[in-house]
């Protein structure tokens, strides 16, 4: 007669939670395309989920706060004060990027009308002129979506830090390195103004001054 372990009650649950030797090396997560996420989002699937958002592969959920989104109307507002009317300059709406995610930059700016993405997939993260996060205690926008940014070819990224009360202005881009990054950086604070650059063309200043709330009276 064959011997063996006797299958006991604890045993056989200790067997039960430790898979067998190499199985979880072999799970791996299922990552989502773009395209799949527009069909997700055109069915109703995020409805009464709040705003999420698709990062190479993955669905993260965003959450905004007040300074956060107070910010991004002075933004938006000064934006389209000197942006020409050939662009768009949209706020918090998706982009392309690649085949595995769809970037809602606070802020974009692009060449084109209107209604020429009604119908049709988001305006590519190739064709922005001028990227803009506004951060708000979120390190990423400086590392990982910087180098998404640069790696799509955004000639400029702007960084509104809310606790800091600047502006960070990433220009050059280089996406042949990885990752990715822009080669040049220049702070601006308040009481400087940054210049509009699209197309490779200057089309206007705005202050950053425009972007904070007042400083407090200091007693």
């Amino acid at each position: 007669m064959a011997t063996g372990t006797k299958l006991t009650s604890r045993t056989r649950a200790k067997n039960v939670n430790q898979p067998r030797k190499g199985r979880e090396r072999e799970r791996k997560p299922y990552l989502f395309t773009a395209a799949q996420a527009l069909k997700m989002a055109e069915a109703g699937v995020f409805d009464g989920a709040g705003k999420v958002e698709l990062w190479d592969g993955a669905f993260y959920k965003m959450t905004k706060y007040e300074p956060h989104n107070a910010v991004i109307t002075q933004v938006i507002i000064a934006l389209r004060a000197v942006v020409p009317k050939d662009y768009q300059a949209r706020q918090e709406a998706s982009c392309s990027a690649d085949p595995l995610s769809l970037p809602e930059p606070d802020v974009m700016v692009y060449r084109g009308g209107p209604w020429d993405h009604f119908d049709g997939p988001p305006p590519p993260l190739s064709g922005m002129e001028l990227l803009v996060e506004v951060n708000y205690s979120t390190p990423e926008d400086y590392s990982r979506r910087l180098s998404k940014y640069a790696q799509g070819g955004v000639p400029t990224y702007w960084v509104v830090d809310v606790d800091a009360r600047n502006v960070a202005v990433f220009t050059k881009p280089q996406a042949e390195v990885a990752p990715a990054r822009y080669s040049e950086l220049k702070t601006f604070s308040r009481g400087e103004e940054i210049a509009v650059v699209l197309g490779g063309q200057p089309c206007g200043t705005v202050r950053v001054s425009d972007f904070f709330p007042p400083e407090p009276e200091k007693g």
